[in-house]
């Protein structure tokens, strides 16, 4: 038996479909994934094909016309900082033009005041460690897309120090300095003082060269491209501790919003998140395009430093396929903050039905050169 359906059901699928860029069949996966229509190659007959027929294209064509009315919304980011170049690569590639979306960023310096932003309403989405969203959740935060899945910062020294490539290497008793609370840096130093009694010393976003200078540290912290381009520039510095290398998969920084955004603005937010999946295809399939992006976001910084940090973080896989946020992701991040998923549910606070829309909506030609991306120019040198 054919699998019942609503018009409204189809809205649904065709909203999802102008949001994606997906053709009718693409709207029928979408579809099957909600578990809103499940279609079989003889599922669709006679009136049922032509009401599909004539909600999705008219429901789509009536989406186009709405998406020329451009919506600005408004994005709240820790800092600019590289690891957040799906976001500004979208932007600049036209990802959220074309889908009807103006973009506006806030710099918030700091992972709990990004999430501030987002739950006083001076922003409509955030993204930084989405853990933080936890501490002071008044409203409900909901994570929808994982755009890095790795940690991302670098150690970088002026001490004789060999390379770290896992943490029982790291010598005790070192001092360390990174970002203050509550930023997931801190947590990190947090690790480093417990498992290899480490000393710790914190400095304020904008503080990064005069830690990056003070002769009575072994190792600071640094997210990209501030190591990278301090390397670079200033010799007798090396690079000694990789984040991706020694911690592994975790919910680093993601897009989060309240949840009762979610419910008022569904259609934004699928939106969001399929420009920022087309952005993650784009990293993977062209990173020669995205290296020339990165420099043009960030032409204040050392030209060789930020093609070195692209080209690493993207052989690293430290931007994932897709956007959608794992449980095992999602507890690698409460470990860090020494919090427990029985508390904080991976249920609960996390919303993939928009990564998975996005991701059923991808061309698939686009995906295969994705998987093609790994090649031998993608080496760079480790300091």
């Amino acid at each position: 038996m054919p699998q019942q359906f609503t018009t409204n059901d189809l809205k649904i699928a065709a909203q999802a479909s102008v949001a994606t860029g997906t053709t009718i069949w693409g709207t029928v996966q979408i579809l099957d994934y909600f578990k809103v229509l499940i279609v079989s190659s003889y599922g669709l007959l006679g009136p049922e094909l032509i009401l599909l027929t004539s909600v999705l294209l008219g429901v789509t064509f009536a989406g186009v016309r709405a998406y020329r009315r451009k919506t600005t919304i408004v994005f709240s980011i820790f800092d600019k900082l590289l690891p957040y170049l799906p976001l500004f690569l979208a932007i600049e590639a036209g990802y959220f033009r074309k889908r009807g979306i103006e973009v506006q960023i806030v710099c918030a310096h700091g992972d709990r005041e990004t999430w501030n932003c987002v739950e006083e309403g001076r922003a409509d989405f955030g993204l930084s460690d989405p853990v933080v969203m936890l501490h002071e959740n008044a409203k409900g935060g909901r994570l929808i897309a994982t755009i890095v899945n790795k940690a991302t910062f670098c150690g970088i020294t002026q001490k004789c120090l060999p390379y770290f490539h896992e943490i029982s290497e790291v010598p005790k008793r070192l001092t360390f300095s990174g970002y203050e609370e509550p930023t997931t840096t801190y947590r990190v130093l947090t690790y480093f003082k417990n498992m290899c009694e480490a000393k710790i010393e914190y400095f304020k976003s904008g503080e990064e060269e005069a830690a990056a200078r003070n002769p009575n540290v072994d190792v600071v912290l640094l997210p990209e491209p501030f190591a990278s381009e301090w390397v670079e520039k200033h010799k007798g510095y090396a690079q000694v501790v990789d984040g991706p290398i020694l911690f592994g998969e975790l919910a680093w920084s993601g897009v989060y919003c309240t949840k009762e955004y979610l419910n008022d603005h569904a259609d934004i937010a699928l939106r969001v998140v399929a420009a920022l999946q087309e952005a993650l295809l784009h990293i993977r399939s062209n990173p020669l395009h995205t290296q020339q992006i990165a420099l043009d976001v960030f032409h204040g910084f050392d030209s060789t430093a930020i093609c070195t940090a692209t080209l690493k973080m993207i052989k690293q896989s430290v931007f994932p396929s897709d956007l959608i946020t794992s449980r095992t992701e999602w507890t690698h991040a409460l470990d860090f903050w020494g919090l427990s998923e029985k508390k904080f549910m991976f249920e609960h606070y996390v919303d993939n039905s928009f990564a998975h829309a996005a991701s059923k909506g991808a061309n698939p030609s686009v995906k295969r050169d994705a998987v093609k991306a790994q090649r031998p120019y993608l080496d760079v040198r480790r300091h």
